[in-house]
Order: C-alpha cells, then sequence, then structure tokens
C-alpha cells in the first residue's frame, strides 16, 4: 500500500485575499533553533486574468554567503495554482517577476503539485546548494473562473548552521510525453517503465496529471509507490521509512485520462488542453554532487 500523505500545514489563502506589500527580491533569513535558520523567498504579486493561463518566473541571489543544506522545503501559494518549481540558477541575481513561457526542469530543486506543500528529508540528510548558485522560481496558474486571481507564492528553507557532514538528497522524476488520448465514452490508460539508475532510497512521491486524468498508480517489483485519483494537488507521501530501490528496477507508472471532446488530447504544457503523466520524488543518496536531479524521460526527452 502507498504511504499516507502527511497531513497539510494549516497555510491558506483566503477567497479574494491580496497581498499589499512591497516586493520581496532579497530573501529574508530568520533564526529558528540554534543549528537552524529559516530562509524566505517571495514571488512578487501578479494577477491572473480570467481563462488565462500563465507561467511566472523570478530569481534570487544565494542568500547564504557559501555553501548551505537544506534540512526542509515549505511552499504556499494562492488559489489558481498548478504546480510550483524551484530550480539552481548559476550566478543568479535578484529580478523582478515575469512570465517566463512554460516549464524549465534543469537544474530542479523543489517542486509542489499543491497549494501548501513540504519537503522534509530524514535525519542526516540535506539538499546541497553550492555557494555560486542562487534559484529560479516558476508558477504555473490557470484562471478558470469568471474573475481574475491574485498570484501569490512564499517558499521557506530550513537551513543547517551545525556544519555537520549530510547526505545529499536530491529531486526525482519519471515522466513520459508520449501521450495520445482519443475522444472516447472510456477511459484511456498511459502507461511506461523507467529503469532504476543506481541504488537508492525514495523519502517522498507524488504524481502530476493535468485535468482529464482520474486515476494515478506507481510501482516497482509490484509494490504501489503511489496512488491516487487527484489530478489537480494530489498529496505527497512521505514514507515513515524511505522505500529502497535498487539499480535495473523497472518502476511503472499509469496514467488514466477520460477525454470526453472531440479531438485527441496529447502531452503538452497546458493545464486546460494537454496532458502530462509523471512521478515526482525525493531521493539520497546522490550519485553527482554537481547534478542531484535524477530523472527519466519516455518519448522525445524532457519536458518544457
Amino acid at each position: 500500500m502507498p504511504a499516507k500523505p502527511r497531513p497539510a500545514r494549516a497555510w491558506q489563502w483566503l477567497p479574494g485575499m491580496k497581498l499589499f506589500a512591497i516586493a520581496l527580491l532579497a530573501a529574508c533569513t530568520t533564526t529558528t533553533e540554534s543549528n537552524e535558520s529559516t530562509v524566505t523567498w517571495k514571488m512578487d504579486p501578479f494577477t491572473v486574468q480570467p481563462g488565462q493561463e500563465v507561467w511566472k518566473c523570478q530569481t534570487f541571489a544565494n542568500p547564504f554567503g557559501g555553501d548551505a543544506a537544506i534540512l526542509r522545503w515549505r511552499s504556499r501559494m494562492s488559489d489558481g495554482a498548478h504546480h510550483l518549481l524551484v530550480s539552481l540558477h548559476d550566478a543568479a541575481t535578484d529580478t523582478a517577476v515575469t512570465d517566463c513561457g512554460m516549464s524549465n526542469l534543469e537544474g530542479q530543486a523543489f517542486d509542489s503539485q499543491s497549494l501548501d506543500s513540504e519537503i522534509d528529508y530524514p535525519d542526516g540528510i540535506a539538499f546541497h546548494v553550492p555557494a555560486g548558485r542562487g534559484f529560479r522560481i516558476e508558477a504555473h496558474y490557470l484562471a478558470a473562473g469568471d474573475a481574475p486571481i491574485e498570484g501569490a507564492v512564499e517558499i521557506e528553507a530550513d537551513v543547517d548552521k551545525s556544519g555537520a557532514a549530510l547526505t545529499q538528497a536530491g529531486p526525482l522524476l519519471y515522466t513520459t510525453s508520449e501521450i495520445s488520448i482519443p475522444p472516447a465514452t472510456t477511459p484511456t490508460t498511459i502507461t511506461h517503465t523507467c529503469t532504476v539508475a543506481h541504488d537508492l532510497s525514495l523519502i517522498d512521491a507524488v504524481s502530476h496529471m493535468h485535468k482529464h486524468g482520474v486515476h494515478f498508480t506507481a510501482s516497482v517489483n509490484g509494490t504501489v509507490l503511489y496512488e491516487t485519483d487527484q489530478n489537480s494537488h494530489p498529496p505527497r507521501a512521505r514514507y515513515a521509512t524511505p522505500i529502497s530501490l535498487h539499480a535495473g528496477d523497472a518502476v511503472t507508472f499509469s496514467c488514466t485520462y477520460l477525454n470526453t471532446g472531440t479531438t485527441t488530447i496529447n502531452f503538452g504544457q497546458s493545464a486546460d488542453t494537454d496532458e502530462m503523466c509523471a512521478l515526482f520524488g525525493t531521493y539520497y543518496p546522490v550519485p553527482d554532487a554537481t547534478d542531484p536531479f535524477l530523472a527519466c524521460f519516455g518519448g522525445m526527452g524532457p519536458p518544457g
């Protein structure tokens, strides 16, 4: 059985809430415990008009003054958000929010498929940030209703201050662009298999589909890793004991869709008109410290 997702934090963006604040371009750091500090990034607020789909990006300089080890991530997004991606960015500087035209997976550090999300690494594990790299934050929003929505994104990272030697963790993505869903009165299932490249421990997992998805499941050697019927804001499952995967193991994931329209739906970035099928996760140890992002792309290669 898949692990039960952790309860969501009690963070909520109230309907109609607007963010009245000066845009925060530089990260804010506060002390939490004797061996930890918390860094907060806030994207500039933005407005999404009815029927509009946008990808908004903003870069932030490295706030740590050197190498850093992140012990946990938290994120909050306002209503209308589809996903959030945070990636490492060489020599990043503080910028204003801009339109960025769809997903960029290179250098991925953290993802969120829900309005509120958290990645909490086990004791002795952390995500390492090199001194020369900052962050690129990408938020995907869709205003499906009749009123504009206010985009607001906040990310927190708890950073180790003890100087202890910590094993490096990284993000994982198994996905495919081989998606073709014909109009039908019965569901269509797309299945793909990725081979585990090296021994690893899987900390958590979450799915990614668009609005036509009705079921997702991922398994390894007959054991279910993750399963949900939610295509919007699926819960992230954190395993009480990380799941051991071994080099050569076959991870199979399936997405089931229902296309009630009149045209075939294919792979694409739009949460409204296209589809995706992906398993996101967090793992350790990282085999290459310079590139912790572990990915398997079926089809034509990385989406975005």
